[in-house]
This record gives C-alpha cells, structure tokens and sequence, in this order.
C-alpha cells in the first residue's frame, strides 16, 4: 500500500519525518518496506502569466509570447495549440532541463528576435502523459512562483506492507488513525454536508438486493449534469504516486475516495442501465459479461454480479462492466457504494 505523507498530514498534525515516521509505524506492526523521496524531474521552472500572443511572420500558427514571470517579462516563441493572453503556465528558464534530458535551455536568437524561455506542457515536465498544449495552471498560482512549490510536487512515499488482519490500514485516513494512536495526537475530522437536489431518486432509478447474504448493504446515488474531462492534475498526481492510472475526473474521484477512506465505489452511466436497475443476484447459468479490460468472461452460477433489468453490468466488487462504463457522453451517474462478503469476492 502506497501511502503518501503530504495527505497523511491533511489528517493529523505530524512531527515527525518521513523517515522516523516509518520506524515507528514498522514498530507497531505495520512494516514501512520502502520510503521513496519525490520530487521535480525538471529545474528552472516558474509560474508565468501570457501577457501578449501574436502570430510569428514566417510561422503563423506559431506565437511570440510575452510572459509575466514576477518582477520582469521574457518574450518566448511558442507552438501550442492553447497558448493565449492572460493564461498561468510553467515557464522554463535559461539552465533549466526537461524531464529526462541533460540539454538545458538556453537563450535564442531567431530570426530577429530572442526567445527567452520555454512554455512547457505536463509531459515535458514528467508529470503526466499529456502533451497536446502548454499546462494551463490555476488563478490561485502567481507568476514567479517556482512550479515544484506552487504544485507541491516534493513529497515522500511510504510503502507499507499490509497482512491480512489489518485492512484498516488499506487507506490514508486509516493510516493516519494507526498514527494518532501513536504519538496522541488528535485526528482531524471532517463535517460532510451534501445537499440534495432535483427529483427523487426513486423515479429514476432502483435497487433490488436478492441475496443478502453476499450483499447486505447496497447504496445507490443519482448524479446528474456530469460532464466528464481529465482530472486536476493535483488529484492524478496523487493517484499516480500511489499506483494509481488517472482515467476521467469520474472514475478519478471514485479511486481517489478508495485511497482516501479504504472503502470502494463503482460509477455506473446510468443512460446504460436498462430501465435505470440495480439488481444485485448471482448469475445466471451461461451468463458472460464484457468487462472494461475489453475481455469476454463467463460467469459462474456462484458469482455475485451487478445486473439491470436484463444483463449482468459488473462483477460484484470486482470489476465493471464494459457497457456502462463512464465514458465522454455520460452526463448522469449512478454511484454505487456497497458491502460485499469479503470471501466471495477475493
């Protein structure tokens, strides 16, 4: 279990660093196997907000920039797509280098003019694979600022080697409980407050638990108006340190949650459901089901699946279904939160 000490310590004050941490948390029980430093692959980064955009003579679609970096302009000669006045993003200095190169940037003369810096997009700078345009940072950030500082990208990952017993520990909150027992400090707690809107959700949609025995508990809600997109890149990030491959800001927040509190969700797109359905059963004989890995599997009669009116659409606690996955056209999800036997679905 990855586990990321920034988040730890948006749950409990700690004194102690990473390292000591891990002694004392191996101590206890829970063997910290490895603690992995991270930090920036790139150097010479800052903030910087577009001050002026224009076409470049000879290469229309390319633009020379002025960029605000905090207390004096650089002008830059740009190709991004995306590039536009008034935008925050990571500006690369002169001695600075990308994410695994050893070639720094240096200032140019181009045709007439000189370009400065660099205007760079997250796969340049090792954050994630995305390269179809210059980052676009958030309004919070101020020009000037260094990237690693104002995205907090120092951290340190503790490896924890979990045994069976303790599943308690299969989360960063749970982690941070085992710590406050430790050192006596108090666990910071959260109100949720959700307010509810819109139609009942009876009306839209319903779940039928038929074997309480594998399934005691199943909680369904409806959200609409979703518009799916990548997520934030501080919420990837996480996921990515912690073993974690980002898919959309949907199935993002689902997988950020199970990291967060231990506890698992599955978004279903509930246009997907025929007759907007949860039926919680075991399956049929001679069911199959696509999973979202793309993969035909047969299901056997012992199985818990997740089903709608007429087809099995997840393996219960397992994986989903390739059918009503969470996908660029989804507007409204049906999010499920359940309580499976922890033997059937190992």
């Amino acid at each position: 279990m990855k586990i990321s000490y920034n988040w730890l310590k948006e749950f409990i004050p700690i004194d102690l660093g990473p390292e000591a941490l891990a002694e004392r948390l191996t101590l206890s029980g829970a063997e910290v196997e490895r603690v992995e430093k991270i930090g920036p692959l790139f150097t010479e980064v800052v903030v910087g907000r577009v001050v002026s955009a224009e076409p470049d003579e000879e290469k229309p679609a390319w633009s020379w920039c002025r960029v605000d970096i905090g207390g004096r302009e650089v002008d830059t000669l740009c190709a991004a797509p995306n590039v536009r006045v008034n935008l925050l993003t990571a500006v690369m200095l002169p001695g600075g280098h990308m994410a695994g190169e050893s070639r720094v940037v240096e200032v140019r003369n181009i045709g007439d003019r000189v370009s400065e810096a660099i205007l760079c997009s997250e796969k340049e700078l090792g954050l994630d694979d995305n390269d179809q345009g210059i980052m676009e940072l958030s309004e919070e950030f101020i020009p000037g600022q260094p990237l690693s500082e104002a995205l907090k990208l120092e951290d340190t990952i503790l490896e924890i080697d979990l045994t069976p017993n303790r599943p308690d520990l299969m989360s960063h909150r749970g982690v941070a409980r085992d710590i406050a027992a430790l050192t006596g400090r108090r666990l910071k707690e959260e109100e949720v407050n959700l307010e509810e809107t819109g139609s009942p959700i009876g009306e839209a949609a319903a779940v039928t638990i038929l074997d309480y025995d594998l399934c005691p508990r199943y909680c369904a809600r409806l959200i609409r108006g979703i518009k799916v997109a990548r997520s934030p890149l501080w919420l990837r990030r996480r996921l990515i340190l912690c073993g974690i491959k980002p898919v959309n800001n949907v199935v993002d927040a689902t997988n950020y949650m199970l990291l967060e509190l231990g506890h698992p969700l599955h978004a279903f797109d509930h246009s997907r459901l025929i007759g907007g359905e949860i039926i919680v059963r075991k399956a049929g004989p001679g069911e199959a089901i696509v999973t979202i890995d793309g993969d035909e599997r047969k299901l056997d009669p012992s199985m818990l699946v997740i089903a709608d009116r007429e087809n099995p659409v997840a393996v219960a606690g397992v994986m989903g279904g390739l059918h009503t996955e969470i996908g660029d056209a989804t507007s409204t999800v049906l999010l499920e939160s359940a309580y499976f036997d922890p033997i059937s679905i190992r």
